[in-house]
């Protein structure tokens, strides 16, 4: 077909794959490597003497170019790079790779798309709030005039309400009660392909480091420390902690672990019976590492339907690789109970014998700071987990908003 375009007077042939039911070639989520997709411009080019392009996760200038180099493609195709960050041209051109706000391949901007019908709103994008709303929010207005302004919380609603402050001339400081930034984005980079994630904190980082962000580090601070700095404005954005069920009988049991233990290798579970409970991303992406590990893995969802809020590209894309390691799903059946042996079940399976427990029930939100920082500082906001506990599309637009707002 190549053969036959070119000769009836095409200029050039941009190779990519995948039809309708099989999206995820189409769109690939995390999994897929960078450049992936680099074989096939390489196998239409070595056919016909009209320029080729190819396409397929590139982020990076130096892998873009080490495509070229090897002769696979004449062009770079590049399309959720540039929804991210809008400025990579410019950046690459002024040798500023470091500062480039990458793609993490999460699949907001997928997900968004197919919600525009119903909701009305443009496109969305986890690591870049401004896109789909550059009209509104074209540039950053420098009217913080050196004031003082306080975050709370180094996680992705955090990080990016510093970013918008800083870039407002607000006299940012950050507080993280850990010794690293990125909150839960820390875990959410342990998981199979889902090491692009640290991109993102990498981003802040280099930010944070010319805006001039001042970043204090293992420092849980208190709101009587934060009235003391006399700031302009306060962002809470503490995030939240794993749901616990405490009224589950042996729910805080020795063989009951939460699934931040698992991915960051805190526990180290291997060929036992493990029962996952909840199936939301953060559940299936555990159980596949638990399988991965030798584990005989049930995933248990009280919900009739598996992962509810999950967008179907990166749900196909993790059960495939679920369903060849063999996991077990009971959809439908509520925890009620837990033992050194066994789970005790609500629904057509009323018991399962396992080893281990793996909690995957979300998180809850924590703000305490909020309320005592509101009543002495009015301009004080909440986002992100401590708000309402979402994805990070979710944490980063709540507290790029919040920002603007001030």
């Amino acid at each position: 077909i190549c053969k036959l375009l070119e000769i009836a007077g095409a200029d050039a042939l941009d190779v990519t794959c995948g039809i309708y039911d099989t999206m995820k070639y189409i769109n690939e989520p995390f999994s897929f490597k960078e450049g992936w997709r680099a074989y096939m411009a390489g196998a239409v080019k070595n056919e016909v003497n009209i320029p080729v392009a190819g396409n397929g996760k590139i982020r990076h200038a130096e892998f873009a170019e080490s495509l070229l180099q090897l002769g696979n493609q004449d062009f770079i195709g590049m399309a959720r790079t540039h929804l991210a960050d809008p400025e990579w041209c410019n950046k690459m051109r002024t040798g500023r790779e470091d500062q480039v706000r990458h793609c993490i391949s999460c699949m907001r901007c997928s997900e968004s798309r197919a919600e525009c019908g119903a909701t009305g709103l443009p496109i969305s994008c986890s690591v870049n709030p401004q896109m789909g709303r550059e009209l509104k929010y074209p540039y950053f207005n420098t009217d913080g005039h050196n004031k003082t302004a306080v975050v709370i919380g180094g996680g992705p609603s955090g990080m990016e309400a510093a970013r918008v402050l800083a870039n407002r001339r607000f006299k940012t400081i950050i507080f993280e009660k850990e010794y690293e930034l990125g909150g839960q984005l820390r875990y959410a980079r342990f998981p199979y392909g889902n090491q692009r994630i640290y991109w993102l904190i990498d981003y802040y980082k280099k930010q944070f480091e010319i805006l001039g962000v001042d970043v204090r580090l293992g420092h849980e601070v208190s709101a009587e420390e934060v009235i003391a700095l006399n700031p302009h404005a306060v962002i809470v954005a503490t995030g939240g902690v794993p749901s616990v069920p405490g009224a589950i009988p042996g729910a805080h049991g020795k063989n009951v672990h939460l699934t931040t233990e698992v991915i960051s290798g805190k526990v180290d579970i291997k060929n036992k019976k493990v029962a996952v409970v909840g199936s939301g991303i953060t559940g299936l992406e555990v159980a596949e590492m638990l399988a991965d590990n030798g584990n005989d893995v049930s995933v248990v969802e009280m919900a009739s339907k598996l992962t509810p809020d999950g967008f179907y590209l990166i749900v196909e894309d993790i059960m495939e690789r679920l369903d060849e390691y063999g996991v077990k799903f009971y959809p439908g059946h509520k925890l009620v109970g837990i033992t050194d042996s066994s789970i005790k079940l609500e629904g057509q399976i009323k018991e399962l014998k396992i080893d281990d427990v793996v909690l995957a029930l979300g998180i809850r939100r924590r703000n305490e700071l909020y309320p005592e920082i509101k009543k002495v500082i009015p301009s004080t906001f909440c986002t992100g987990d401590a708000a309402t506990p979402g994805k990070i599309y979710q944490a980063t637009s709540s507290a790029f908003f919040a920002a603007q707002s001030i």
